[in-house]
């Protein structure tokens, strides 16, 4: 089978996607390589020539993946979170045929609520000797200061951790390519040491200070496959890091690190103690999550060679047509949805486009003490204070947050008492209205991918209940996706209802 490998010409520089290529090569006879500038898609040459690939790998390029499908090629989609979390639904909708290999568990949740075929996979690197793990005599912190315009800077860390740190060693490399002078008050910080280095030749100075601490803070918002925060796990730092994914789908709070929300950070002070352990806990985690990741490269690769091929091929790709898709992407969402919903998407099958999950789904794969709770403060899951968890005693938790600012929402549980055979059983969502809104809105609600009912929203200010029946479900595991559709717009987004989750209850019904 010969082999195209795209990529973003960014990751030439950076080699993040070493360890993917090289598997790939190494079960593959022939693997070609070319790098994509998506300001500049002239440059695709495989749609430019005769055809000889059997097969293509977008990686970080998924919004490529309907122009060679369209083209006939066997298509596997490798997207990341950071590049893809707020793309349309029509997004996904529209690569429908190809396979998707998903190192976010959100992203591998909203493929498959899109109908899609998906493989969700966890990378992770080789753990250190257990011997060579760091003390927690003091904490010496690390931040590489890659995104300081997102606010990750030493006065930030300051903020979090004011004098509990000893020292801070900032890695000053910023994406833009212009390191920041820490004496400016804007981002530099006086409550501990800090020392400083650059990008040379090698990473040695980072390498060598990460050898020397034991608290990390992880350097984006969020992140693809997050190689910054795994190197991290992998030596038993104390990782923390931003409540968003992938970070929390490797971070359990206050287990095995520590999540953070920007504007309201949550906690006084961490005992020296309980960092250790969490430390060592995140240690652990990449002790068996590195010989998972062994095990799953063989699924890797079955699933890239059991990609089908695409059902229908129907366009010459020309070079104007691949230019409009590139520059709609690149210009703005809205230009986007409007070219995918004129160019590729099936306007007509509304019902299969509206599956889509996003903006997070939580998974909280346990068994419940009691009923699964939404927060009073919205859709808000995880393992904070102020989260479902630790306020209705569920016993094991994967650290996951929703909040209702886009048309989709969901939640999942593993319930111990559904199929009793002599009940109905519905999970009713208390809910309120806040404002008066002028659309008719309608709820679709998915229970396991299958719609299981579609009520009409009030347009008055008032609380009102969402009954979701889990009558007939097979299993205790719940996948449950609520999707707020307002018919009318169709080349526009509307104003969401204001909508508030108060609470949630089981109503069993006697037959």
């Amino acid at each position: 089978m010969k082999i195209l490998f795209l990529d973003h010409a960014f990751h030439k520089k950076t080699e993040s996607n070493h360890f993917f290529l090289d598997l790939i090569k190494s079960n593959f006879d022939s693997v070609d390589v070319e790098y994509i500038d998506p300001e500049s898609p002239s440059e695709i040459k495989a749609l430019r020539s005769h055809r000889i690939h059997d097969l293509v790998i977008l990686w970080q390029l998924d919004y490529l993946a309907p122009l060679f499908l369209a083209a006939g090629y066997r298509t596997v989609v490798v997207p990341m979170y950071d590049a893809s979390a707020n793309v349309p639904y029509e997004h996904w909708i529209g690569m429908n045929g190809a396979s998707f290999i998903n190192f976010s568990r959100t992203l591998h949740e909203r493929v498959i609520a899109a109908g899609g075929r998906s493989l969700p996979v966890k990378y992770y690197l080789p753990p250190v000797k257990e011997e060579q793990l760091p003390t927690f005599k003091e904490f010496r912190g690390i931040l590489w200061m890659r995104r300081p315009l997102d606010g990750l800077t030493p006065k930030f860390v300051q903020s979090m951790l004011g004098e509990q740190l000893l020292s801070l060693h900032v890695h000053n490399a910023p994406d833009d390519g212009e390191p920041r002078s820490l004496n400016d008050p804007q981002y530099g910080a006086s409550a501990f040491q800090i020392t400083e280095s650059r990008w040379s030749r090698d990473s040695n100075a980072y390498l060598n200070a990460l050898s020397k601490a034991n608290v990390f803070i992880a350097p984006r918002m969020s992140e693809g496959i997050g190689m910054a925060i795994l190197e991290a796990f992998s030596r038993g730092l104390l990782v923390i890091a931003n409540d968003d994914a992938v970070h929390n789908e490797y971070v359990a709070n206050w287990v095995n690190g520590i999540l953070f929300n920007r504007d309201n950070v949550g906690w006084t002070c961490i005992p020296l103690d309980v960092a250790r352990d969490m430390a060592y806990c995140g240690w652990c985690g990449t002790v068996s999550g590195y010989q998972e990741w062994l095990d799953t490269r063989r699924q890797i690769i079955d699933f890239i060679k059991d990609t089908p091929e695409p059902t229908s091929v129907s366009r010459s790709i020309s070079p104007a047509y691949a230019t409009a898709l590139c520059d709609a992407y690149v210009l703005d969402g809205e230009s986007y949805r409007h070219f995918l919903r004129e160019h590729v998407v099936d306007w007509n099958n509304r019902d299969a486009m509206q599956k889509v999950a996003s903006p997070l789904r939580t998974l909280i794969q346990s068994e419940t003490q009691g009923r699964p709770v939404l927060d009073e403060d919205g859709l808000f899951f995880g393992t904070s204070s102020r989260s479902v968890c630790s306020k209705f005693g569920f016993k094991a938790y994967d650290a996951f947050s929703a909040i209702l600012a886009n048309d989709t929402m969901g939640f999942s549980a593993k319930l111990g008492n559904i199929n009793d055979e002599a009940h109905d059983t519905n999970i009713v969502l208390h809910c309120s209205l806040l404002e008066v809104t002028q659309d008719s809105w309608s709820v679709l609600v998915y229970v396991n991918r299958e719609c299981r009912t579609r009520l009409s929203l009030p347009t008055l200010p008032v609380e009102f209940d969402i009954r979701i029946p889990l009558n007939g479900i097979c299993g205790n595991d719940l996948d449950v996706m609520l999707t707020f559709l307002n018919f009318g717009l169709e080349d526009q987004i509307g104003y969401l209802p204001q909508l508030r989750f108060h609470s949630a209850r089981l109503e069993e019904l006697s037959v």
